[in-house]
């Protein structure tokens, strides 16, 4: 098993465990989900240092997953009183940061796919036209769907780029999340 499926799950353990413990305190099914981008930094960062020969394959996804923990809410919790952490949230910041974070997904579908063939780009046009749907308020749900969608077509076209593991691992979270949002 090469080092990096290791490290994706040993994340995946990590939010496993930490419900179960959850589940024996309150009887109750809690996920982590405020936790998972967390995770999924300290996984591909794990990941990025572990792979000596390609690590600059992990930068892009790297940033992504920082935009990721700066756009959650929970991040603030840590530094910010009640009042001043309720103006924060309502303000502009997030909103940028979350702005920005759309942006990297484009360039990280294109690092994953590429443009090699015409299937290729039909797939990645074809990726870019459904997350730019998801900027859309009546399909910012499913904006949960992009990164599982994604490995999904990298399975699809038989490629597996090294971040692959971490890919996997964070589709399984956005599916967690998509579907406490979509069903509660």
């Amino acid at each position: 098993m090469d080092k990096s499926v290791k490290t994706a799950l040993i994340g995946f353990l990590v939010v496993l465990i930490y419900t179960l413990f959850l589940w024996v305190d309150t009887q109750r099914w809690v996920v982590p989900f405020p936790l998972f981008s967390y995770i999924l930094w300290v996984v591909v960062l794990a990941q990025r240092m572990g792979n000596q020969t390609h690590k600059s394959e992990f930068n892009l996804l790297l940033l992504y997953l920082s935009l990721r923990c700066l756009g959650n809410p929970f991040t603030y919790t840590f530094f910010l009183n009640e009042t001043q952490y309720y103006a924060f949230v309502e303000g502009p910041v997030l909103s940028m940061i979350r702005i920005l974070e759309s942006l990297v997904v484009l360039p990280l579908i294109v690092r994953a796919i590429g443009f090699s063939n015409v299937i290729r780009r039909l797939l990645t046009i074809g990726l870019f036209v459904a997350h730019g749907l998801t900027l859309l308020p009546s399909f910012e749900a499913w904006n949960y769907g992009i990164i599982p969608l994604l490995v999904l077509v990298l399975f699809i076209v038989k490629e597996r780029p090294i971040i692959l593991s971490a890919l996997v691992l964070m589709g399984f979270f956005d599916v967690l999340e998509g579907l406490s949002i979509w069903l509660g």
